[in-house]
Order: C-alpha cells, then structure tokens, then sequence
C-alpha cells in the first residue's frame, strides 16, 4: 500500500511497515504461495544414551534419518528424521516406535558401543527443512518490501544465526562485504539445489 506493507493478524488489527521479514522454519507450507514446493517436513527423533566422555560440538551428517550427534553432560544425543509429515496431520508420527527402533539400530551401526542398548530417553518432534538444506535469504522480487528468513532444522542454530547475521546487510541497513554479498546472493530465493545457480528474480 503506497510505501508501506500493510499486515493484518488473526485478531482483526492491522499495522503497517515500511518493510516485513516473514521469518519460519517450514511450519507454514502450503500456507504461502512463495514457499510452496521449497520447504518439506519430517518427523524428526531426538534419543540420548548415557555415554561418558568429553562434551563434542554438533556434527552434521547428510543422510535421511541421521542428522546431527552431540556429546553433553556424559550422554551421546542423536537425532534424526524419518517419514515425511502426511498433509497438515502434526499431532503424532504414524509408526513412533517404528521409527525409534529405526533410529535406535543407525546408532547402533554407526557407533558400535551402543549396538543393542535401548536411549534412555526420546523425543519426537517435526522437522523442516529446506530441498537443499541451505536457508533461505532474500525477497522473491527485487521490487518487493516482504523479506523471508527461512531456517533450516539441519544444522540448527548455525544456520539460524547465518541468515540473522546476514539479514540486515541483505536488507542494506548494514555494509556487506564482498564474501557476505556473495553468500546473499547464493540464498536467494531463486536458488533450488547446491548443484544450480540461483534464477533472477522476476
């Protein structure tokens, strides 16, 4: 509306901004006609198994179903996805034990002390993630106000703060420098994979 974006919330009341940042992690797919198609959920398992020794940064790992692994506090914590979230059913995953069993056996190869113990602890939840694993960072027009900041789950809070350290030099309130212009550019909207240069925005 003029210079101003103009947003409306549940509620009824209506403020406006110069600019808007739409920032999410893919709980609103299929609820934005911008994302539609870039974003995909799973739900996404978290155990942990006593397992002394010193604490251990985040590891990233890309498979499907084992995502990350951490040492805290003498246990090893390792999560991972496994079946795709069926339309908006967030409630529960189909097949939980299924899946912890799954989860439970990839520890267990994977680390092989841990073959045939049980986690002591689980945790499920729903993962988002982007078809790349990379965040995305920019507007989908360049004559656009409506900025989106979307997370990716994968690697958590590096990429989380990637994007926030990234955004406001995209957004011209900060100078970018050449490498932070570059990367803005690769996150751009227009990009789908790691393998394909970002499109031009229409």
């Amino acid at each position: 509306d003029g210079d101003a974006v103009q947003v409306r919330l549940e509620n009824g009341e209506a403020i406006g901004a110069a600019q808007v940042v739409i920032g999410t992690n893919g709980f609103i797919i299929d609820r934005d006609a911008n994302l539609e198609g870039k974003l995909r959920s799973y739900w996404t398992f978290v155990a942990a198994w006593d397992d002394p020794g010193e604490n251990t940064p985040n590891a990233y790992y890309f498979d499907p179903r084992a995502h990350y692994w951490a040492r805290q506090d003498g246990k090893l914590i390792v999560g991972g996805e496994d079946v795709p979230v069926a339309g908006l059913n967030f409630r529960a995953p189909p097949d939980a034990e299924g899946s912890a069993a799954k989860l439970a056996r990839w520890c267990g190869s994977t680390f092989p002390r841990l073959a045939g113990r049980k986690p002591r602890a689980l945790h499920y939840s729903v993962f988002g993630e982007t078809r790349d694993n990379l965040p995305i960072l920019g507007r989908f027009s360049p004559r656009s106000r409506v900025w989106y900041v979307v997370g990716d789950n994968g690697d958590g809070q590096s990429t989380l703060s990637c994007i926030a350290w990234l955004l406001p030099r995209a957004m011209g309130l900060v100078r970018a420098s050449a490498d932070e212009e570059g990367l803005i550019a690769f996150l751009s909207p227009g990009h789908d994979s790691l393998r394909e240069t970002p499109r031009a925005s229409a």
